[in-house]
């Protein structure tokens, strides 16, 4: 459940970093919401092409809810040593002072993007940690709703 001024209905070009975007049409995906070097970028969570990667700017295909004011929680137990690991398209990412969710700009590239949801954190200098379990809220304390939850499957080791 959403209070109404927890979202507003439009376009996906009109939604802002720190967003999760739900489709008004059963068949079009959701989306989470950052920012790749200045520019508005949108994730697909949902469909065939979950975590590839879109800029919202001039995306008036999809129209539906944007959620604003999100928080991304990290499932703790579904830490990555990315010594030992990649961190796998799906997974969130700390580093330095941001969160970041772990996608690919196309479909031809297996090149991983980075699209930041959180800047201003506290540093993690050089150290960087991946999780594969994670979950989208609004709200706080007892009000705290779940929209939506990732679980990525178990990456392959690194060869």
């Amino acid at each position: 459940m959403l209070y109404p001024d927890e979202f507003t209905v439009g376009m996906l070009a009109d939604a802002a970093p720190g967003s999760l975007f739900l489709p008004q049409r059963e068949h079009d995906p959701a989306f989470l919401i950052g920012e790749v070097n200045g520019t508005t970028t949108a994730a697909f969570l949902t469909g065939p092409r979950r975590y590839k990667s879109v800029p919202c700017a001039g995306t008036a295909r999809w129209t539906g809810l944007i959620i604003q004011n999100i928080r991304v929680e990290v499932d703790v137990s579904s830490l990555l040593d990315p010594f030992t690991r990649d961190n796998p398209a799906g997974a969130l990412v700390r580093v330095e002072d941001h969160i970041a969710f772990v996608t690919s700009p196309n479909d031809w590239a297996d090149e991983a993007e980075l699209i930041n949801l959180a800047n201003g954190l506290m540093s993690t200098g050089k150290q960087v940690a991946g999780f594969t379990k994670w979950r989208v809220v609004i709200g706080d304390g007892a009000g705290k709703r779940v929209l939506y939850e990732v679980d990525v499957s178990e990456p392959a080791p690194r060869r």
